[in-house]
């Protein structure tokens, strides 16, 4: 399914979190752009679905995998068109040229020359070779925001390779602190409305899995008096739970506080970014797999 309009075919629940951005005073002055990454991201996702190939991504045996703890996925099989990541790449640079980044803005040429080795790169994000420091080291760039811009581009192509696949995964079982399916360890996380189970979102792939509570999603503390949260306003759906044993962090959304019917941890991310330099600036930092912040 491909368009040019994408307002035409926007979900629902995407235009009405894209409407709220543009009425809330904190994003309006950014609505233009948060608005243009919402869209490049489905859009991304759509087209995808007619640009890769799935077909050795997903392991066998996959209800035995998640038992014992392995991932049942495998991205580094999944096949892009070259063609595809350089235009969508492209675009998304487009998107974020008003950040004037001198670093940054050199990927560009590299991308459209090719120098950037996309199946390394590719790699290097579900953690498997150094091609991101390597990268890193070239162009100068923060490895945090190196990740984050290359995890802009490839999530919506590995979520569009999980809705290929056709499959429905039970991960009722899954008990790791990383996804099941790309590897990677949480970028958020939510209590969910009704039970009051937690639920950790990876960023790379767009996954959600239940976690226990009272444990660090990062180290695996499970002394209470290491785990705390806080929060900025009585009522406020959103906190931030840390631990004092590994200093790491995770934003929370409490959707029994929480207005809006679906989370989209995508938008919830964006809204809730005036939580982080607060979170570090209490002496935690945020963990990505493979590098720290």
């Amino acid at each position: 399914m491909k368009n040019n309009s994408t307002e035409e075919y926007l979900p629902e629940d995407l235009e009405s979190c894209i409407a709220e951005l543009k009425n809330d005073r904190l994003y309006q002055s950014a609505a233009e752009q948060i608005e243009n990454l919402l869209k490049f991201d489905y859009e991304t996702k759509i087209s995808a679905l007619e640009e890769i190939d799935i077909s050795d991504v997903f392991i066998d045996d996959i209800p035995s995998r998640i038992e014992r703890g392995e991932l049942i996925a495998d991205f580094t099989r999944l096949k892009v068109r070259d063609s595809f990541l350089s235009n969508r790449i492209s675009e998304f640079f487009k998107i974020i040229s008003k950040e004037k980044n001198e670093p940054v803005e050199s990927l560009i040429p590299a991308v459209q020359s090719g120098e950037i080795r996309f199946s390394l790169l590719q790699s290097a994000l579900v953690n498997r070779g150094d091609y991101l420091s390597k990268l890193q080291r070239e162009f100068g760039i923060e490895p945090l925001l190196l990740i984050s811009l290359f995890v802009s581009i490839y999530r919506p192509i590995f979520e569009a390779a999980i809705e290929l696949s056709g499959k429905t995964f039970d991960l009722s079982r899954w008990k790791k602190n990383w996804c099941p399916l790309c590897g990677s360890f949480p970028c958020m996380s939510r209590l969910e409305k009704d039970t009051g189970k937690r639920f950790l979102w990876c960023m790379r792939c767009n996954s959600q899995w239940n976690f226990k509570r009272l444990k660090c999603p990062f180290c695996a503390e499970e002394d209470t008096k290491n785990l705390d949260f806080f929060y900025l306003e009585d009522g406020s759906p959103y906190r931030v739970d840390v631990c004092r044993s590994c200093h790491a962090y995770l934003k929370t959304i409490d959707e029994k506080k929480s207005a809006s019917e679906k989370v989209l941890f995508l938008v919830e991310d964006i809204k809730t970014s005036y939580l982080d330099p607060l979170a570090v600036n209490e002496g935690f930092h945020k963990i990505v797999k493979g590098y720290e912040q």
